[in-house]
């Protein structure tokens, strides 16, 4: 063989090399993110509580107070965990709370008060794989959103057809909402804090930032692996299921936010149709700490826009029954 032919050989082994071993970092990769281990990285009840109560900024006296429900949720290929919290006040209205990456349903607790107190129903619930739900692995969303809609339909079953179901989400727990509404209209107002416009572009600044590797061609063997188990991270994109949708959204996102780029609620808010829909950016917030930078201002802003979305769906009804 010509000297040509061995070094085309040997380029190609050691493309061939190369390949393997991004194939090998791929499905590590992927494991580690789609199905976590250690306190820290899958929180159970314990340390949750136990964190949010080191940070001070959960009132957990009057949430224990509180009469709840605790039920199971099957899914396809999970069982959720969820607890619902009745409103005394009886109105049709009921919020529900979305988690994200790593968490469970502790971390909603000092998101609900605010919509307690506005007369909401509440259900608390741990995304599959997370906290004691059960599943296989955590889908980043893509399954999701389909739980979520079970829910929302279980809420309506609880409360009634009409009843008001909004959903509050937080980082994956916003890309579990918003890429619920390209499913149809049965969540009526959606609270997304921190949520990124896209998941693949938001992958690979995940694999740069955390592990410092190149996203080609890395996330797209990840890609590749994630269809081998039933699902799509290309797939998830929360601004295409938003400009598919009327819904009214409140987009919250802290201008500091090193894991979701800011620039990505931007694109998130220009998608929204509805004139409801609105914009607030916390200054010197970090990755879901909107809330706690500046909490009164947070309630504020849900509380006004909540209000926007009742008046707007009374209207709606008002109008309704005068035609009829």
């Amino acid at each position: 063989m010509s000297t040509l032919t061995y070094i085309l050989i040997g380029i190609a082994i050691v493309i061939l090399l190369l390949f393997i071993v991004a194939l090998i970092l791929a499905h590590m990769i992927l494991e580690a993110l789609s199905r976590p281990i250690g306190e820290e990285n899958r929180r159970t009840y314990e340390f949750s509580r136990t964190e949010q109560e080191h940070i001070g900024e959960v009132d957990f006296a009057w949430y224990d107070s509180l009469p709840k429900e605790a039920f199971t949720l099957p899914c396809e290929g999970a069982d959720l965990a969820c607890i619902y919290i009745p409103n005394p006040g009886g109105m049709k209205k009921c919020l529900i709370r979305a988690h994200g990456y790593t968490q469970n349903h502790f971390i909603s607790v000092r998101y609900i008060d605010a919509f307690y107190e506005m007369g909401y129903s509440i259900v608390l619930f741990d995304q599959r794989y997370f906290g004691e739900s059960t599943g296989e692995r955590c889908t980043f969303g893509y399954q999701e959103k389909y739980d979520l809609l079970k829910l929302v339909t279980w809420a309506r079953a609880k409360l009634g057809a009409d009843a008001i179901v909004g959903v509050h989400g937080e980082s994956m727990g916003g890309i579990t909402a918003l890429t619920a509404l390209c499913l149809g209209d049965s969540i009526d107002f959606v609270v997304s804090d921190c949520a990124p416009s896209d998941f693949y572009r938001g992958a690979k600044g995940l694999l740069r930032h955390r592990y410092r590797l190149p996203a080609f061609p890395v996330v797209p063997l990840m890609e590749k692996l994630c269809r081998s188990r039933g699902f799509s991270i290309k797939d998830i994109q929360p601004a295409k299921s938003v400009g598919e949708s009327n819904t009214p959204i409140l987009f919250i996102h802290g201008d500091q936010d090193s894991q979701v780029p800011v620039a990505m609620v931007h694109e998130l808010y220009a998608a929204s149709k509805n004139p409801l829909s609105r914009l607030e950016i916390f200054p010197g917030a970090e990755h879901g700490q909107s809330q706690a930078v500046d909490s009164e201002r947070y309630k504020r802003i849900e509380r006004a826009f909540v209000n926007s979305v009742e008046e707007a769906i009374l209207c709606k009804k008002t109008n309704g029954n005068e035609k009829a």
